[in-house]
């Protein structure tokens, strides 16, 4: 039964945790492996199994349930309703600096604090979730430090800024499933058939969209990496963008949109078009098609890149093009030229790899933040750079595109 601890409880669920007596058994990972042993606990991300820890993410959802089902170790709340939850925390304390910078009246405040709450409610009532298990305590009361949050009245992915919630594309069939978000059109979860319905890309506890949000499969244009200028966003506007879906038609797959508008002309001052199609497959790729069009009368330079996230058991055990890589943190460029257009990842500890193709990139990224640069990405927790690895198509250097002009850039993600 899922459970929302405040800071007074965390404590104590740890220590339960922490004191869980042993149960042996074998405990089967995506790939089939089995880990024979002594479960003895479950915490901080990790399985304790004869005196070894194992990242959980490893194991399936239904073997990571039947772990905590033996040690009685409560299950987390569904990913989608921590992300929800983690939202409107921030909404609420919004709320509550208002107040107290005499912005709002209490009744306003008041009526704030019950809309969330109740929204929340609603939240939970969709998600099957009895209020009762999960309780109340912390949602109204951020002010007084008990911690808690609350949610929206959908238990989807919310693609949420300072202003409005959009809600989520998803795309499923025989293939597998993903979903995108309208914001930036970032694709934040894709579970093909091959993988049994494992997830591939990571995504951390922390997602705000419209912030830089270290997971999915983030698009960067019209620049990769620093900024031209002083004060622009890092990777460019498009991923901080919201994008407009367009229809298929009958065609498989999940489209958006982004022309320029005041909000984008303001911090790049040039006219375009954006289309982004992505696709299943067979059971085991993911197809990105951008196209950029330059609807100006001025030509204009622009770079590029796909900047997926890919799920691993643990970052430092990791090889790329067969090579083991050193410990993070990593940032390596190479040449297209150099390397070739497809590149392999390879989860040492999971036994998964991927295999990502750029179309007509010039560049590679190969990235991991590590421990020493993790504190530099506001939305990562301190451990989570452990959980994924970066292989990045992308081209570097702005290239010209004139006047009613076009370029394509594709990405192929194949899970062997």
């Amino acid at each position: 039964m899922p459970y929302i601890f405040t800071r007074k409880a965390l404590p104590a669920f740890i220590a339960c945790v922490l004191s869980s007596a042993a149960h042996g058994g074998t405990f089967t990972n995506h790939v089939g492996r089995s880990v024979s042993g002594q479960l003895t606990a479950i915490t901080n991300g990790f399985a304790v199994i004869d005196s070894r820890s194992y990242p959980l993410s490893i194991f399936p959802e239904s073997e990571q349930a039947r772990m905590r089902g033996l040690l009685e170790v409560p299950q987390p709340l569904p990913y989608d309703l921590v992300a929800l939850r983690r939202s409107y925390r921030e909404r609420l304390l919004r709320n509550e600096a208002l107040l107290r910078a005499g912005a709002k009246t209490p009744e306003a405040a008041a009526a704030q604090r019950a809309k969330l709450e109740a929204a929340w409610r609603r939240a939970l009532d969709e998600a099957g979730i009895d209020i009762n298990d999960v309780g109340m305590s912390g949602v109204v009361a951020l002010d007084r430090g008990n911690g808690g949050a609350a949610a929206a009245g959908s238990v989807r992915r919310v693609c949420s800024n300072e202003t409005a919630l959009q809600t989520n594309k998803k795309c499923e069939g025989k293939s597998g499933e993903f979903n995108a978000c309208h914001t930036g059109a970032h694709v934040w979860s894709w579970k093909p058939s091959k993988a049994n319905g494992a997830e591939i890309l990571f995504m951390p506890e922390n997602a705000p969209w419209g912030k830089e949000v270290h997971g999915g499969i983030p698009i960067c244009w019209p620049w990769f990496g620093a900024p031209p200028e002083k004060g622009m966003p890092k990777h460019g506007i498009a991923r901080y963008a919201t994008w407009k879906p367009k229809e298929r038609d009958g065609k498989p797959g999940i489209a958006f949109e982004l022309d320029s508008n005041e909000e984008t002309m303001r911090i790049w001052p040039h006219n375009f078009h954006l289309e982004v199609v992505v696709e299943m497959e067979d059971d085991d790729k993911l197809r990105f098609r951008l196209v950029e069009t330059n609807t100006g009368k001025e030509p204009f330079d622009s770079a590029w890149g796909f900047h997926p996230y890919f799920r691993v058991a643990d970052a430092e055990r990791v090889a790329v093009d067969g090579e083991k890589q050193p410990t993070p943190s990593v940032r390596v460029q190479s040449s297209a030229k150099e390397k070739g257009r497809r590149r392999t990842l390879e989860d040492l500890v999971g036994g998964r790899t991927i295999l990502v193709e750029g179309s007509d990139n010039e560049d590679w990224f190969v990235w991991n933040p590590g421990v020493d640069r993790t504190p530099l990405c506001e939305t990562l927790g301190p451990d989570e750079w452990r959980r994924f690895y970066c292989v990045e198509p992308c081209t570097l250097v702005p290239r010209t595109l004139a006047p009613s002009e076009s370029r394509v850039h594709e990405m192929t993600v194949m899970v062997k």
